[in-house]
Formats: structure tokens, sequence, C-alpha cells
């Protein structure tokens, strides 16, 4: 039986959930899930959309500073390719390129993890 495959997923409505979060000055987090079934395979769908929403907005918060840094252990990388047991990579770091490193730090931990207190 020759055919064309079917995509069964093209047939199905997206399931739409309210989710509703509280979150109290000491810094705990409720969340409360409605319109959406007790079942297992139900809830951890919603938690892997939840999941996929937070690194969404994650991604979106450090995205330069992470480039930074990435950029930063690439160069390193390259630099350290050739490094065996007996002849281990050495770096010579100059002020300034020790200061971009912890510049770009700076900007990842300050993104990532953004300060509450004002």
């Amino acid at each position: 039986m020759a055919g064309n495959i079917v995509d069964l997923a093209m047939r199905r409505t997206p399931v739409t959930y309210t989710v509703t979060i509280t979150q109290h000055f000491d810094g705990t987090v409720e969340c409360f899930v409605q319109d959406v079934s007790d079942d297992e395979r139900s809830q951890n769908a919603v938690t892997d959309a939840l999941l996929r929403v937070a690194e969404l907005r994650l991604n979106r918060r450090v995205g330069h500073a992470a480039d930074d840094m990435l950029a930063i252990m690439l160069a390193n990388i390259d630099h350290a390719m050739g490094c065996t047991e007996a002849m281990p990579a050495v770096f010579k770091v100059n002020p300034y390129e020790l200061g971009t490193w912890a510049d770009a730090v700076a900007q990842y931990e300050a993104a990532r993890f953004p300060s509450t207190e004002e």
C-alpha cells in the first residue's frame, strides 16, 4: 500500500490552557495551570512548554553577552588545540585582554542573573 504519508500533527488542533503564576516577595513562586488534564502526559507537556518559554525569554536576555563569552572561549580553544599532556597550552594574557574577559563575564552575569534589588 504505497501512498502519501499523512502528518497527523497537521490535523490536530493546538492545545490552549491558562497558566497563572504568583511570585511572592520572599522569592517563592506558585504556578497553577487551568484547562489541561491531570494525566502525566498532559502535565509533562505543560512542563515542557513552560521550559521552552523560559528558555526563549532567557535567550533574549543573555544573547549578546553569551555570544561575547562564546567568542572568547572559542579563541581560547583554538589557541589550545595542539596541546598534549606533555605540552600543555600556555596562555599569555595582557591586561586589556583580561579586561575584555572580565567585561564579557560581567555582562553575562548581569543579563543572566539580574538584580531584583532596586
